[in-house]
């Protein structure tokens, strides 16, 4: 796809910071595939811009790597130096008429030579104020770029207060990615690989069956590996995240199981878990009413979750079958799977669509039997607030009355919540006497052409 997709509000975040009188600072920073290079060419494009990538060599290779760049953004070439510095301070003197963006990506290849950041510090301390610059940097490792901007040790430290953690983009965002494929398809392409631009622009396929052979049952398939590379690469050490990641998949949900499934002590696991979540790879769950109070654990990233619950299950059959059978043979677990990963999209449609105050699932007995509700949410109306119960159907069949009675009757055991409303989510439909029932009791039926065009009416 050769158009740019997505990322609106990046893009008028930074289109704001640009149109600031003098000059500005931002930094840009998210997991690799997310789109970050993308994003900043994007906002670069019919702009005065210097775009300099940084490798991982030293400072003179890096030198040499800008002044080439340099060159060919702006026909003029830095006298021969290998020292950052007097890059810098060649662009500041460009860059006094016309504002200008100076974007470094891939900042922390270049930060790790000694003084860079001090000279980085001097430029927007000293330098800028001459110019017109607004001076972006951008970098994949999340760690190393908080440290470099929040640590209070550091020269960066106060320098960067505007910043933009690019997250996965939502699932109305891509579907822009795949514009022949239909709602299902493309709904259900989503919960199997998330919001990661990379993979969708490389899965140009235009079923979901063929996108899923392409990607993880095809010799040399481009996604089979990814999860595991992701890990590799953002985690450390890696083999006790995996082990986190493979006890949640198995049902170990509660901090002392995970632990226990991992052998490793609560204080560790809850260590590792945060760093999962602060990779906005896995999440707490939100226990509402009288749900018991223990936080549980899940895996929101969509491609680690189909990894741990389909993929390493089915390996073998993967290895040695060809894409026709492996997909076959694994369409239940795969149906399973989007399952559970569309309730998080339908908490996610709720919270985009209402004023939620707070959201997230419900658990308890009712007559000696576990059960669930898929999404609860309190919903803020002035002075009142109200509560949302949700179910969430992601099968081939229509949602019938008695999915309708079954969510009012579990909602009246949870204790707390007041002024209850009801939504059903059905990827299939809904039979037509569920929507003659739910017309007289005010009951929101929401499909997926609602959750991808047509806002639902507010909770009356």
């Amino acid at each position: 796809m050769d158009s740019f997709v997505g990322r609106s509000k990046e893009l008028s975040i930074l289109e704001d910071l640009f149109s600031r009188p003098g000059s500005g600072t931002c930094a840009v920073y998210g997991r690799r595939r997310m789109g970050k290079t993308a994003l900043l060419k994007e906002f670069c494009r019919n702009k005065r811009s210097i775009f300099l990538s940084a490798a991982e060599t030293d400072e003179a290779g890096n030198c040499e790597r800008f002044s080439r760049a340099i060159e060919e953004q702006t026909g003029k070439r830095p006298p021969e130096t290998d020292r950052f510095f007097k890059i810098l301070d060649f662009i500041k003197h460009g860059c006094i008429e016309e504002k200008t963006v100076l974007v470094i990506d891939e900042y922390p290849f270049l930060a790790v030579s000694d003084g860079i950041s001090s000279d980085v510090q001097r430029f927007i301390d000293h330098d800028m104020d001459s110019a017109h610059i607004l001076l972006i940097i951008c970098g994949s490792s999340i760690s190393a770029m908080s440290e470099e901007i929040s640590g209070g040790d550091r020269p960066l430290f106060g320098r960067f207060p505007n910043r933009i953690k690019l997250r996965q983009m939502s699932y109305r965002e891509c579907r822009m990615f795949h514009q022949n494929m239909n709602a299902e398809d493309n709904m259900s392409l989503f919960l199997i690989i998330g919001g990661v631009p990379f993979y969708h622009v490389s899965l140009k396929e235009r079923t979901f069956e063929a996108c899923i052979k392409r990607g993880f049952l095809e010799d040399q398939a481009f996604l089979l590996g990814e999860a595991d590379s992701m890990v590799d690469r953002e985690m450390s050490p890696s083999v006790h995240h995996r082990a986190i990641l493979s006890a949640i998949a198995g049902g170990s949900t509660q901090l002392k199981k995970i632990a226990e499934k991992c052998g490793i002590s609560p204080q560790l696991c809850q260590k590792y878990l945060r760093n999962l979540i602060s990779l906005d790879c896995a999440e707490i769950v939100t226990p509402m009413g009288n749900a018991p109070k223990h936080p549980i654990y899940r895996i929101c990233d969509h491609l680690l979750a189909f990894h741990n619950a389909v993929i390493i299950r089915n390996g073998n059959l993967i290895e040695t079958a060809g894409p026709e059978v492996s997909f076959r043979r694994i369409s239940a677990d795969i149906s399973s799977h989007m399952g559970h990963m569309f309730e998080n999209v339908c908490r996610s449609y709720i919270c985009d669509t209402y004023p939620c105050i707070r959201s997230g699932k419900w658990w308890g007995r009712i007559r000696d039997t576990d059960t669930d509700i898929d999404a609860v949410a309190v919903i803020t109306e002035g002075r009142n607030d109200r509560s949302l119960f949700a179910e969430c159907k992601y099968t081939s069949k229509k949602m019938q009355i008695g999915d309708m009675m079954s969510l009012i009757e579990r909602s009246s055991y949870v204790k707390g919540l007041m002024n209850a409303d009801y939504c059903l989510f059905s990827r299939s439909g809904f039979a037509p006497s569920l929507e003659e029932a739910a017309e007289e009791r005010g009951v929101k039926l929401i499909g997926l052409d609602d959750m991808y065009g047509i806002q639902a009416d507010k909770v009356q």
